[in-house]
């Protein structure tokens, strides 16, 4: 048996509303709070949903500082980009050390994802784009969920190589993670590329995995091998 993490999930953002209501103009519905829960709640852990919170200082921090008082691990989606009312990093600092360990990593999609420590307690800011916090959830917060279980595995392992069905360019020095369906052609796995942005998040519900370009490389070709990590 593993120990059940608790896990305090917070959304940011004057302009996000409940997923239920209808969006009018400038407004966004809360689905991060929804994707991240059903994340946690797959790897055994316990969510708080703390809601949505202005990011107002007076009204983000307290409500940070409260979710790590009352939990293992705190996420927040919204407010890891750098921008006037972007106060993730403000926030987490405020918090007491050892405060922000890593913000803005060389990742695509994922790139502004925060993560800190108050005491003993991981903080990890998420990018709000819903397609950029599921990858920084799978590639940073469920290792570190993991980890606090007591397990030894806490990377996932990839499921199948794959030809690839097109070219795919890639910035050096930046890893990318290539969404892909996958289709078993003449006995063969072929991965086909599902491209769009990071906001979009039925780029996700039409793929069945990732791939991975490293950082030392510009790009796949067709009919390349890649392993593709499966959505579970």
């Amino acid at each position: 048996m593993y120990k059940k993490i608790r896990v305090g999930i917070v959304s940011t953002g004057d302009e996000i509303i409940p997923f239920q209501e209808k969006p009018r103009t400038g407004q966004i519905r809360n689905i991060n709070s929804l994707t991240l829960t059903g994340m946690v709640r797959r790897l055994g852990g316990e969510v708080t949903d703390y809601g949505i919170v202005s990011d107002h200082r007076d009204i983000f921090f307290p409500a940070l500082e409260k979710a790590v008082q009352e939990n293992d691990i705190v996420l927040f989606s919204g407010g890891s980009s750098v921008g006037v009312r972007d106060l993730g990093e403000q926030a987490v600092e405020t918090l007491g050390p050892p405060g922000i360990l890593v913000h803005g990593v060389a990742l695509k999609p994922g790139k502004p994802i925060l993560i800190g420590m108050s005491g003993a307690t991981p903080v990890f800011g998420l990018p709000g784009h819903p397609v950029s916090a599921l990858v920084c959830f799978d590639l940073f917060v469920g290792p570190a969920i993991r980890a606090l279980q007591g397990k030894n595995e806490i990377l996932p392992e990839p499921g199948l190589s794959c030809v690839l069905s097109r070219n795919i360019n890639s910035a050096a020095g930046r890893r990318d993670l290539v969404r892909v369906k996958l289709k078993l052609e003449n006995d063969t796995w072929t991965a086909y590329p599902i491209l769009g942005k990071s906001g979009s998040i039925s780029t996700l519900s039409r793929a069945d995995g990732f791939f991975v370009i490293d950082e030392e490389n510009q790009g796949v070709s067709r009919d390349d091998q890649v392993l593709v990590y499966l959505y579970q």
